[in-house]
């Protein structure tokens, strides 16, 4: 299960405030997804900033030679970096990208890490935003699938993103720290954030989709449930 997004004007957002964490540092962005083209300079995963625009943002991307990439900018400076390891189109894979500090981001493709970029960054404007499938400034449309999408309020380690790629669950890793976790497989709210409730709102042509990457899906509701008195 997952959101399906045509390209175009489709995406999935959330504008209402921070996701627990007001910063691009430390942060750590992860999703699966199956690109069905190759065709255009950038494609946007999952980018989450201060406003509508680059400036002040960090992302997960893919290339059109199919990399993995992580962004930063600063409103001045924008850093791009790269896995050397690239996904074919038409399959999944596991793309993650890692934000300890303003001056270190490391982009990981199906579990294994690219070159770590330490040019040095100024502060951040408070980031309130959050796009999926999308840019914020409406450029580099995803053409394809995502599911399972998680932000964490710290840079995890090579082994954790390696465990993600594996299949587990976002919910076991650096539980503490998991601010954001859309799962993506209710088709009745494709857009819910099961953790605290930082649910998105589909634009387009996005929808959800029947393709779903293998995960374990062991308490993907537990959360809510919980709060409920079951489980």
């Amino acid at each position: 299960m997952s959101l399906y997004i045509p390209g175009s004007s489709s995406y999935a957002g959330y504008y209402s405030g921070s996701l627990g964490t007001a910063l691009g540092h430390p942060l750590t962005i992860v999703c699966w997804a199956y690109r069905t083209d190759l065709t255009a300079t950038y494609r946007s995963l999952v980018h989450y900033g201060s406003d509508l625009a680059e400036a002040h943002s960090v992302a997960v991307r893919t290339s059109a030679t199919a990399q993995a990439v992580a962004t930063a900018n600063d409103g001045v400076l924008a850093q791009f970096v790269t896995t050397t390891d690239t996904a074919m189109e038409s399959a999944w894979h596991h793309y993650a990208a890692v934000f300890p500090s303003t001056s270190s981001r490391t982009p990981y493709l199906d579990g294994v890490a690219g070159t770590t970029d330490t040019t040095s960054l100024a502060s951040f404007n408070t980031f309130d935003n959050l796009r999926i499938g999308r840019a914020l400034d409406n450029t580099k449309g995803m053409l394809g699938y995502i599911g399972h999408v998680a932000v964490w309020k710290s840079a995890l380690s090579s082994g954790q993103i390696a465990s993600l790629a594996a299949g587990a669950n976002p919910q076991t890793i650096d539980s503490a720290n998991l601010v954001a976790y859309y799962p993506m497989t209710n088709a009745a709210d494709v857009g819910e954030e099961i953790i605290n409730g930082y649910d998105l709102t589909l634009n387009g042509s996005a929808a959800y989709n029947s393709e779903n990457p293998t995960i374990d899906l062991y308490s993907t509701y537990k959360p809510r449930l919980m709060l409920m008195g079951i489980g």
